[in-house]
């Protein structure tokens, strides 16, 4: 049986050599050991001379949660491993900074993935969609600028009714076109509010169904 260690010295030797093959190979080992930051070292070097080193390096950020250093990697590479990793960090990106009340630089984030995701009427993407056109239309109209709140809100509700037919059961998919229902219901008049109330009522009741 091979001794792991004698072959991370020999690689180690021929790595501070300059060769790329074992920069990678030392890369990948210790990303697979989680020893990230010597990971990002040898990944980086092997990048001058071996192709694959941009994706695991990618890899190796995503790991560490630093998105826009995954994105600044990757930069514009094809094949679908790297779409698939540019949608993790394009994913991990946006909701950062949703969580900091960033909601212009989410969505950002958010309509890069739409614009790139194989899938339109993914869950995950859909749902993100729904979430940030709702923060960004509530934001406008509390800053009094209404016209452009009620259209940013309609635009949440578009994605809440992708869901509802992409994905009718799922729990969330009802409590985000409640949500964006009943935000939108500010700027009817009375009547209609009384019927978007019974309908947001409708969706809660949905939602509790299907996650009791």
């Amino acid at each position: 049986k091979s001794d792991p260690t004698l072959a991370v010295k020999k690689a180690t030797t021929l790595a501070e050599k300059g060769d790329g093959i074992a920069q990678l190979s030392l890369g990948r080992w210790y990303l697979k050991q989680q020893q990230l930051a010597n990971a990002v070292k040898w990944l980086s070097k092997a990048q001058k001379s071996q192709p694959d080193a941009g994706l695991e390096l990618a890899k190796v950020y995503l790991a560490m949660q630093k998105p826009q250093k995954v994105l600044d990697v990757i930069g514009e590479s094809s094949g679908s491993e790297a779409i698939d990793i540019r949608l993790k960090a394009l994913q991990m990106q946006g909701d950062m900074l949703y969580s900091n009340f960033k909601n212009l630089e989410a969505q950002k984030s958010y309509l890069q993935m739409e614009k790139i995701h194989p899938d339109k009427n993914n869950f995950e993407l859909l749902s993100r969609l729904a979430r940030i056109h709702d923060s960004i239309g509530l934001d406008m109209f509390a800053g009094g600028k209404k016209s452009e709140a009620e259209e940013i809100l309609k635009k949440s509700l578009e994605y809440t009714e992708k869901l509802k037919t992409n994905h009718p059961d799922r729990a969330e998919t009802y409590l985000l076109l409640a949500v964006s229902t009943g935000n939108l219901a500010r700027f009817k008049s009375g009547k209609d509010k009384i019927r978007i109330g019974g309908a947001v009522e409708g969706y809660c009741q949905k939602a509790i169904e299907l996650n009791p």
